[in-house]
């Protein structure tokens, strides 16, 4: 996908090209734009539940509300392409004492679509103040000395320029009120996306027959086409005739986009015979090892995928935090940072959040691998990569049915709306033969513990950086002494298209501070750093300093 001024980049937003000229689905071409993908039954696809840890949508958003009646303060991170993948590393810092609160993974790549995000990723640092005995009062003083530092690593390991991102923010979000414990029981519906963990040998086998059928597809809608869309081979163009890769990613859209994309996959494989949808791999769940249905080495095409343009097979290099929380926390990483994004009540700010969450499965899963889930360009030929994004989208369907049950809206967005109504390439390509897709290719009782408790966090503004990296930080007293304060994930390659968030990424550091023996009213650093797939380290100006906001818990007051 090419733009006026860039060379070469993937195309991720400005009409989802590689679903509209030559796709040959007529079902993703006829939906190829945002605005029609909010409802996903439409697409002829469901999931068997919409249960986030046991909790249907009522006794989900009561706990959501238990969660929010604390303060609590964030780092407010605007986002936006930095041309490779990152990770941001946080540190909330008082004075000179700073204290690890974080990491976020930013996805780039230098071909990739210019994005920014239009509000705030918010990171909670809450528990880090705690842990640095930082007092909320403090985050209000004239001469306040706390403030967040970040530390940019690109996956090769580079350090990056610090500046490459804005500055976090400091975000303090009092408790909220408090909710009635009445929940009303609610029918469940017929689905048809499964756990990857409760499928039958039965469907197992159906579903890696259909597989074996769809790579051994040279047509539009085979294995290579369809995983094309994403990066490499560049099939997306800017008007000057410039390159780029079509996914959409750190922008408005990139639910829609992978929703879409999802359904191209799922009805290629139907074709092939396939008698359920795309399994989803639930990764918000403790787990110590990747699906069986993707690690059977013997006859299963789960197990890699080969890349012809590449000449060479998927692989993976998982990292050990993947199975091993970096934060230690009583419930997984992965659950931390969903469960915050359930929280949140508008769209825009809900999309960062999510995405951001699923970053890391893909940093992480992928490794230092040049050909695998880490890397922009190469990541949708590993099949490891369709459970996750069906996950991804069971997990924006959980928002939705959540948002129908607080009353509010679950089908359109207030940001960015422009992106909403432009058709996405390439499912609005002509060529799709994919009519659904083509129609829709635009686009408008742990928790309960979490929420009374006030909260910190680091926000991380994040941007595209040309590849895809790591970002870890450290939250650092006054004297020297730090504690790991998290890690996040960026996506990203060489032919990205640009990209921005313009809200901050957030991400919590309550429980760092408190090891700490901070709050939020203390003095502290936040140090981060960034390392790229490869290992190497890149400048922490690729991001932003993070900014610390602070969100109280339930009934919490602050005296001045």
């Amino acid at each position: 996908c090419p733009t006026p001024d860039a060379p070469q980049y993937a195309c991720c937003l400005h009409g989802m090209p590689t679903f509209r000229e030559s796709n040959p689905n007529p079902a993703t071409r006829a939906v190829s734009t945002p605005n029609k993908l909010f409802d996903f039954k439409s697409l002829g696809y469901n999931y068997d539940n919409l249960d986030f840890h046991g909790m249907d949508t009522a006794h989900l958003e009561a706990a959501i509300k238990k969660q929010k009646q604390k303060d609590r303060v964030f780092a407010g991170f605007l986002l936006h392409g930095i041309k490779t993948s990152a990770d941001v590393h946080l540190k909330v810092c008082n004075a000179a004492d700073c204290h690890e609160a974080g990491v976020v993974f930013v996805l780039g790549a230098r071909t990739e679509m210019p994005w920014h995000f239009d509000r705030n990723y918010k990171m909670d640092i809450t528990d880090v103040l705690h842990e640095m005995h930082i007092p909320m009062e403090a985050l209000f003083e004239n001469d306040s000395k706390i403030h967040l530092e970040v530390e940019i690593q690109s996956v090769d390991g580079a350090i990056l320029d610090s500046h490459s991102l804005p500055t976090p923010s400091l975000i303090y979000a009092p408790a909220k009120g408090l909710v009635s414990q009445h929940i009303e029981d609610h029918d469940t519906e017929t689905l048809i996306r499964k756990n990857v963990n409760s499928l039958s040998p039965s469907e197992i086998k159906n579903l890696r027959d259909a597989l074996v059928a769809v790579q051994a597809d040279k047509s539009g809608n085979g294995y290579q086409k369809i995983a094309s869309y994403h990066g490499m081979p560049l099939s997306c163009h800017y008007p000057n005739g410039t390159a780029f890769a079509c996914c959409q990613h750190g922008m408005v859209t990139f639910p829609h986009w992978h929703r879409l994309y999802m359904k191209q996959m799922e009805d290629a494989m139907k074709a092939k015979g396939a008698k359920i949808g795309i399994p989803y791999w639930d990764w918000t769940t403790t787990f110590s090892h990747l699906p069986f249905l993707v690690t059977e080495p013997k006859n299963n095409p789960f197990h890699h995928g080969y890349i012809d343009v590449a000449d060479t097979k998927t692989t993976r290099n998982p990292r050990p935090q993947l199975f091993d929380d970096p934060e230690q926390g009583d419930q997984s990483f992965f659950y931390r940072q969903i469960a915050f994004a359930l929280e949140q009540r508008d769209f825009c700010d809900f999309e960062i959040q999510f995405e951001m969450g699923h970053n890391a499965i893909h940093s992480w899963v992928g490794g230092s691998s040049p050909y695998g889930m880490s890397t922009l360009h190469y990541t949708s030929y590993d099949p490891l990569f369709y459970l996750h994004h069906s996950n991804t989208d069971r997990i924006w369907a959980i928002w939705q049915a959540l948002q129908k049950y607080r009353g509010l809206p679950y089908n359109s967005a207030n940001c960015e709306i422009n992106k909403l109504k432009k058709p996405m390439m390439p499912f609005s390509s002509d060529d799709n033969p994919n009519e659904v897709t083509k129609a829709h290719s635009t686009g408008t009782k742990h928790l309960n513990k979490i929420q009374e408790k006030d909260r910190v966090f680091a926000g991380f503004l994040l941007r595209a950086i040309g590849q895809s990296a790591d970002v870890n930080f450290d939250i650092c007293r006054k004297d020297g002494e730090c504690k790991f304060g998290g890690t996040f994930c960026v996506l990203g390659g060489q032919h990205e298209m640009a990209w921005a968030f313009d809200r901050l990424f957030l991400y919590d550091i309550s429980r760092t501070l408190l090891q700490l023996r901070l709050d939020a009213h203390d003095d502290f650093d936040v140090k981060v750093t960034i390392m790229g797939i490869d290992g190497k380290s890149l400048p922490t100006t690729l991001l932003p300093p993070p900014t610390i906001l602070f969100k109280p818990g339930t009934g919490t007051q602050l005296t001045r």
